[in-house]
C-alpha cells in the first residue's frame, strides 16, 4: 500500500496542495508554523481511510480544526470565516491495484463523506474477508502514526475481554492514536515468549527480535564482537537489551530504564514490528517485508545527532516495504537519505518539492534549505558590522569589531582568520 499523490484542499493552512509522493522515503520540513504536522494529518487522513472497510479499526475524519480559516475586515475588525468543503484526495496503491480515493467535509454540521472512497473501501472489506478465513495468505498492510506524545503521552489501554479469541486485526488496534500506549506491545511480548518456552521457535517472534537487536546495535555503533540480544523477560516484565560493551564488559537494561533516545527508537521500531507480527503471522521470517505506510513527527525527537543521521536508513532497512512520511527540524536527518523526496512548506501553505539535500554539509542546509544561519543571531551582527565599517574604510573601528570577535570565537576561528586577513590586505598601502 502506498499513496503517489495527495491533494489538500481547504485542509488547515493549505487552500490548494498538490503534494506527490516517493513510495520509500518522503521528508516534510519548514519553519514552525508551516503545516508540517498539518501535512502530515492530511496523509493519516487519506491513509487511514482504508479502515472504512475493516471492522476492527477506525479511519480518521476530517474534524473541526482541519478546516482552513481565513481573515477578513469589517469596519476595521478583522474577522475569522471557516472555508468549506474540506477535501483529502490521493492517488495510490492498495493491494496492487491503482485506486482513487477522497474524503471531505462539505460543513460545521456535516459528517465526513466516504462515497469517492468507495473503491478503497471495497478492496479493504475484501482483504478483510480472505485475511479472516482459516490458514489465508492474505498480506494486510500496515498504517500506523507516531506523534510527537509517543514517549510520554501514554494512554489508558482498552481493556480486553478475558474470552476474546486472539485475532490478526489486533494489530490494527490503537495505531493510529495520537497518544501511545504499550500495553498492546508488553501484552505480545509476554505471550510469545511463553509460546517460544513451550513450543519452541517462532519466526516471526524471532523477526521482531532481529529487528530490535539490529537497530540497538546501529545506535551504539557496534562491531560484530558486540553481541547484542534482544528479548522478553518476566523477571523485569520488560524487554531486556542485553550486549557486550567495547571494553569487553556484559551489560543488560531493561528497555523501559533506557535514555529517551534509546527508548524512543526502541519503542518505536517494536511497536512497528510485533503490529506486523500480529497481521502477517503466516509471513513468518519475512514479516518485517510487510507493506504499508507509517506517518511520523519530528522522527529527530530525543535523538542524539549521531543517530539522527542513521534513523532512516535504520528504519527503511529494517521495513523494506514500507512508504514512510516524516516530519523533521534537523539538517542531520535532512541530508541523511539518498533519494528523499524532500517536500519544503511555508507559512502561506504551499508545499514544493525541493532537490535532495543528500551528503551536503549541516550548515549549507541550515542556510539554503531552512533559512537558518550557522551562528546565533549576535554573533552574525558582529560580522555584519565588521563587513559594513570595511566597506566605510573605518579600519579602526573594524578593527575593535575584529578583537571583540576574536574573545568570544577564538583568535584561530576561521571565519575570524578571513576577516583579519581581509583587514590586513584592506591596509595595505599598494603602490600606485
Amino acid at each position: 500500500m502506498r499513496i503517489d499523490n495527495l491533494t489538500l484542499k481547504n485542509f488547515r493552512n493549505f487552500e490548494n496542495a498538490e503534494i506527490p509522493l516517493n513510495p520509500k522515503m518522503n521528508i516534510v520540513i519548514g519553519n514552525n508554523g508551516s503545516g508540517k504536522s498539518s501535512l502530515l494529518m492530511g496523509a493519516l487522513t487519506a491513509a487511514s481511510t482504508f479502515f472504512l472497510g475493516i471492522d476492527y479499526a477506525s479511519p480518521r475524519s476530517i474534524k473541526t480544526e482541519d478546516v482552513r480559516h481565513v481573515a477578513y475586515e469589517t469596519n476595521k475588525i478583522y474577522q475569522q470565516r471557516e472555508v468549506y468543503p474540506v477535501e483529502v484526495s490521493c492517488q495510490g496503491v492498495i493491494n496492487g491495484n491503482a485506486c482513487t480515493w477522497s474524503r471531505s467535509l462539505s460543513g460545521p454540521k456535516s459528517n465526513t463523506t466516504y462515497g469517492a472512497a468507495s473503491d478503497l473501501k471495497k478492496i479493504a472489506s475484501e482483504l478483510q474477508k480472505k485475511a479472516a478465513l482459516p490458514s489465508s495468505q492474505t498480506v494486510l498492510p500496515l498504517i500506523a502514526y507516531y506523534g510527537t506524545g509517543r514517549l510520554w503521552a501514554q494512554k489508558q489501554a482498552k481493556q480486553k475481554e478475558k474470552q476474546k479469541l486472539k485475532s490478526r486485526f489486533e494489530g490494527y488496534q490503537d495505531c493510529i492514536a495520537e497518544q501511545a500506549t504499550d500495553k498492546q506491545l508488553m501484552e505480545w511480548f509476554s505471550d510469545m515468549t511463553l509460546l517460544v518456552s513451550q513450543e519452541g521457535p517462532i519466526p516471526q517472534v524471532s523477526a521482531v527480535q532481529r529487528a530490535l537487536e539490529r537497530c540497538f546495535a546501529d545506535l551504539i555503533d557496534h562491531d560484530e564482537t558486540q553481541h547484542v540480544k534482544v528479548e522478553y523477560r518476566q523477571r523485569y516484565r520488560a524487554i531486556v537489551v542485553e550486549y557486550v560493551n567495547r571494553n569487553g564488559e556484559h551489560e543488560l537494561h531493561p528497555m523501559s530504564e533506557m535514555s529517551d533516545g534509546y527508548r524512543s527508537v526502541l519503542n518505536m521500531v517494536a511497536d512497528i514490528a510485533h503490529r506486523m507480527a500480529v497481521l502477517n503471522p503466516q509471513l513468518g521470517d519475512s514479516v518485517l517485508e510487510t507493506p504499508g505506510i507509517i506517518i511520523i513527527d519530528e522522527i529527530e525527537l530525543h535523538l542524539h545527532p549521531g543517530w539522527q543521521k542513521r534513523i532512516l536508513n535504520d528504519l527503511t532497512t529494517v521495513f523494506p516495504n514500507i512508504q514512510f512520511i516524516v516530519s523533521t527540524h534537523s539538517p542531520e536527518v535532512i541530508t541523511s537519505y539518498k533519494d528523499a523526496n524532500l517536500i519544503l512548506l511555508k507559512h502561506e501553505g504551499s508545499a514544493t518539492q525541493i532537490d535532495s539535500a543528500y551528503g551536503k554539509d549541516v550548515n549549507t542546509v541550515l542556510r539554503s534549505i531552512l533559512l537558518v544561519g550557522d551562528r546565533p543571531i549576535e554573533i552574525e551582527k558582529l560580522f555584519d558590522k565588521f563587513s559594513e565599517l570595511l566597506h566605510k574604510e573605518d579600519y579602526a573601528k573594524a578593527k575593535e569589531v575584529l578583537e571583540n570577535l576574536e574573545q568570544i570565537l577564538g583568535y584561530n576561528d576561521p571565519s575570524v582568520y578571513d576577516a583579519r586577513n581581509s583587514l590586513e590586505i584592506e591596509q595595505m598601502e599598494w603602490p600606485e
